[in-house]
C-alpha cells in the first residue's frame, strides 16, 4: 500500500484507540486489570485460581480465599470473586445496626 495511503489510515487509527480509551468507565479499567491479573494467576488456564495460584499471583483473592470458595471444590472462580464483591459492597451500603 503506499505510504500516502498508509499514513493517514494508521493516524486514524491511532486517533480511534485514543477515542476508544477514553471512553471507558474507571470501572472498566478496573474490570480489566483484575481480568488481566486473573488470567496470569490462574497458570494452568482452568479457570479456577486455586490456593497457591492465589498465594502466588493475586494476594487478595488468597487472603479471602474460603470466603471466596463458597462451593468449597479449592478453586476461586471468577463469578465467586464478583459475588464476593458484591456482597461487601452491600455490607458496606447497609445502614448500621
Amino acid at each position: 500500500m503506499p505510504m500516502r495511503i498508509l499514513a493517514p489510515m494508521l493516524t486514524l487509527l491511532m486517533i480511534g484507540a485514543a477515542s476508544a480509551a477514553e471512553t471507558t468507565t474507571p470501572r472498566d479499567r478496573f474490570v480489566g486489570r483484575v481480568d488481566a491479573r486473573f488470567a496470569t494467576a490462574d497458570v494452568n488456564g482452568d479457570g479456577y485460581l486455586t490456593r497457591p495460584e492465589a498465594q502466588e499471583g493475586f494476594p487478595f483473592v488468597s487472603r479471602h480465599f474460603d470466603e471466596m470458595d463458597v462451593d468449597v471444590n479449592g478453586g476461586v472462580t471468577k463469578a465467586e470473586m464478583q459475588h464476593f464483591a458484591r456482597e461487601r459492597a452491600e455490607a458496606r451500603r447497609a445502614p448500621p445496626q
